[in-house]
């Protein structure tokens, strides 16, 4: 197809016949080079050719994976929308000095948004100039998508560029001049005293979107803030708003602010996911026309009430009840779910929840060195892209906990099997530097040294991992490091005090919370009296962190709970899963003669321990779903010793059907080691039925996704099917029991089918129940996609 006259010199450079595969049809890839003038623009599409007669668009700053598209518009793109991400190649200021750095709050990173601002509305003309010239674009449906620095020139493009039909904008603003002037206020300012450059003014002048605010109307947009965002105050946002709501009285329901308290600037993918894909569906949709608008509101008071909505009455897109058919349904969107709790389940008949023990596997590592020995201890598993890394306490004797004995020791492997310890040369120890110590001579912290991999989005590099270690004299300290070996105190006083610290603090970014959560020890009767327990503590930035809080453990005996090895579970970090020693003080097997054949220390004879699993959803509240013991001490004597019973802090992926954790063997023995066990991938808990058979059906469910997949076991004579119910227990159409293909075999990701295929995408969105009905069959998860 021949582009039109303005477009006559351009050489359009086409890279296509890359096409990946989603769920159904196969995605195209396309690069394409504007080169009608300079600077030129560089285009990559992906879309599903065929899917729609004429595909809507969607507008993004950037460059896409030819790979695999963005998270949040994989359904999107397979029910017919394209993706159009664009740059430009800007040449950058001739001066290096004013060139702007990455979050680097200054008079140089302020002239870069009024500046990008200006560029994204010319360069959006050509773009969008091109894409309506091809026959399976509609022009009358192109919207954009951003989040920060790519929503916040979104805004000016809407209000001065093209004509956009829809516009969904996470932490962004359209109040340019409002947001620069929190920058102070808020702390993140770090340039002069004079203010901005003269130029930055001008700019703000003419492109600030705000003073052209009411020219959004008619476009469909979505703003999606942090409430308590210090990056882009969400003020600034609510001034473009109130500024453009005039415009938009007639359909107030066209522009929308949704305040999401207690967040930050990064807002959980889910929540990016589903109001990308509700708004898009609504006001870009492929086939059906934008809804009508509803008679004119002459009141700017109502038209504000519709306009500005708070995250409360939207709960719905991270997983909170949403009021149906008088039960409340649970949002799952495309998460993955395991059964590792009760929250899925409203009825079992026949079937009943199974805990799944650990198999050994094979000695991971010994504690064999001149500087570790027989107490070493609280060990950390981490994966860290294709290197697993180990850290762990070194100190040969018993003694006070905080010793000068005790080191920090370091260990790595390839595949997670098997560990070696590299000589790194930074301290000396016992005579040498030819070893694997990461931290020395800073006693107490190599106590209980936790480290952890920060995934927060935009964390310095150099902060990549993060840790925590400290006794009750001490407090709890903060480290820092950019590769995981050479570690920095962050400050020379404690992040938190209150609390007992004897034992491995854990800590993480937790997506689903949009803050770090710190799991530590205390005792429930405080100081360090009566039993060993759990509390959680917050922090929005790992400096200062909330009073801590008791964990609550459901109508559960009270036990000493000497660690807590909570983590997020790295297929679903949603949902935090912990391993925990329960320690049984006073109740020993061993007799005398058997502890001094093992090398038993004496003082460490006379208790047992062992790891049992409880899983939380955030918040202070574990499901002990399960009170039995999740890895006994087993047949091996060393192992009845006390404290034997230590996890290590991590469960990771070691195969594509394999995960593995680890555990302390032989504690206050000179033959210490940690033992790798495995599990099946989702595999700490199923629902089990029996060969007689059974069936168990869910809460109401509101999914995203086109299609069922299920983690399932079944026997050779065993069985699986599914049944969809509307919200009240009523079987769906074509996708009865009746119409369930028998599922058989040994899966992690099973598709289940119907005679009609296996497409439910007609159901997202709605309440639905799932009936499982199986023989001699294990469910261990399911996720919609």
């Amino acid at each position: 197809m021949l582009p039109p006259l303005r477009f006559a010199l351009a050489l359009l450079t086409l890279v296509c016949g890359r096409s990946g595969e989603l769920i159904g049809a196969p995605i195209r890839f396309e690069t394409i080079t504007l080169r009608d003038r300079e600077p030129f623009a560089t285009l990559n599409l992906q879309w599903c050719p065929g899917t729609a007669l004429r595909h809507p668009v969607i507008l993004m700053l950037g460059a896409l994976d030819s790979n695999s598209p963005p998270a949040w518009s994989t359904n999107l793109i397979q029910e017919g929308w394209m993706l159009c991400a664009f740059t430009v190649a800007h040449p950058p200021d001739p001066d290096p000095a004013r060139r702007p750095q990455w979050l680097v709050f200054d008079e140089r990173f302020a002239h870069s948004y009024p500046l990008a601002a200006q560029r994204a509305v010319a360069d959006s003309l050509r773009v969008v100039d091109y894409l309506r010239s091809r026959a399976e674009v509609n022009a009358d449906k192109i919207g954009w998508f951003g989040s920060s620095s790519t929503g916040i020139p979104g805004l000016a493009v809407a209000t001065q560029g093209p004509r956009l039909a829809a516009v969904v904008a996470f932490v962004s603003t359209g109040a340019y001049r409002a947001w620069l002037d929190t920058w102070q206020p808020n702390g993140l300012w770090r340039g002069g005293t004079n203010g901005f450059w003269p130029e930055t003014e001008s700019l703000l002048a003419t492109v600030d979107p705000i003073l052209h605010a009411t020219n959004l109307w008619p476009t469909a947009t979505l703003l999606v803030n942090g409430g308590d965002d210090k990056v882009v105050d969400i003020r600034s946002t609510r001034e473009f708003v109130d500024a453009a709501r005039p415009a938009f009285t007639n359909d107030p329901a066209r522009l929308r602010l949704v305040n999401y308290e207690g967040f930050g600037h990064n807002l959980p993918i889910d929540v990016v996911r589903d109001y990308a894909e509700r708004w898009f569906r609504l006001y870009l949709h492929p086939t059906d026309p934008p809804p009508g608008s509803p008679p004119e509101i002459r009141s700017l008071a109502e038209a504000a009430r519709q306009t500005q909505i708070n995250s409360t009455s939207h709960a719905t897109v991270v997983g909170a009840p949403l009021e149906s058919a008088g039960q409340k349904a649970i949002a799952i969107g495309s998460r993955l779910e395991l059964f590792c709790d009760n929250l899925l389940i409203d009825e079992l008949k026949g079937c009943a929840l199974k805990l799944h023990q650990p198999t050994a596997a094979n000695v991971a590592l010994r504690f064999d060195a001149p500087w570790e020995g027989s107490f070493c201890g609280y060990v950390t598993v981490l994966k860290d892209d294709d290197v697993f890394r180990c850290y762990y306490r070194g100190n040969p004797t018993a003694g006070k906990d905080g010793s000068n004995t005790e080191v920090t020791c370091y260990a790595e492997s390839p595949d997670g099997v098997k560990f070696t310890k590299p000589a790194l040369g930074l301290f000396e120890v016992h005579g040498t530097r030819s070893n694997n110590v990461v931290l020395a001579g800073q006693a107490p912290f190599s106590h209980n040294f936790a480290p952890f991999l920060d995934t927060r989005p935009g964390v310095l590099i150099e902060e990549r991992f993060k840790a925590l270690a400290g006794t009750s004299e001490s407090g709890l300290h903060g480290f820092a490091s950019a590769d995981g070996l050479r570690w920095r105190s962050l400050r020379p006083q404690p992040l938190i005090t209150q609390g007992a610290f004897d034992s491995q603090n854990v800590a993480f970014w937790s997506e689903s919370e949009q803050r770090y959560v710190l799991y530590l020890r205390t005792w429930t009767g405080g100081g360090f009296r009566d039993f060993r327990t759990i509390s959680r503590a917050t922090s929005t930035n790992f400096l200062d962190w909330s009073a801590p809080v008791e964990m609550t453990f459901g109508d559960t005996p009270r036990e000493h709970l000497y660690t807590s090895q909570t983590h997020p579970y790295f297929r679903a970090p949603h949902l935090c899963i912990a391993t925990p020693m329960r320690f049984v003080p006073g109740r020993h097997v061993l007799s005398e003669e058997q502890a001094r054949a093992l090398g038993v220390d004496p003082g460490y004879a006379s208790d047992t321990a062992e790891a049992v699993f409880m899983s939380t959803r955030g918040g202070n509240h574990y499901a002990r779903t399960f009170m039995e013991g999740f890895i006994r001490p087993g047949l091996d004597l060393g192992n009845w010793a006390s404290r034997a019973g230590l996890t290590a802090l991590g469960v990771v992926p070691t195969g594509p059907a394999e995960m593995s954790l680890y555990k302390q063997a032989h504690y206050a023995q000179p033959t210490g080691h940690l033992v790798r066990y495995t599990l099946r991938t989702d595999g700490f808990i199923s629902v089990n039925a029996p060969f007689q058979g059974g069936e168990f059906v869910t809460r109401p469910l509101i999914f995203s996704g086109r299609e069922l997949v299920m983690n399932l076991s079944t026997g050779a004579a065993g069985s699986l099917r599914v049944e969809l119910q509307g919200d009240s227990g009523e079987p769906l159409a074509g996708f009865t029991l009746a119409d369930a293909v028998e599922q058989i075999g040994d899966e992690i990701e099973r598709v289940m089918t119907w005679k009609r295929g296996s497409d439910v995408s007609r159901f997202a969105g709605h309440p639905v129940r799932l009936r499982f009905v199986m023989k001699d069959a294990d469910l261990y998860s399911i996720r919609f996609r």
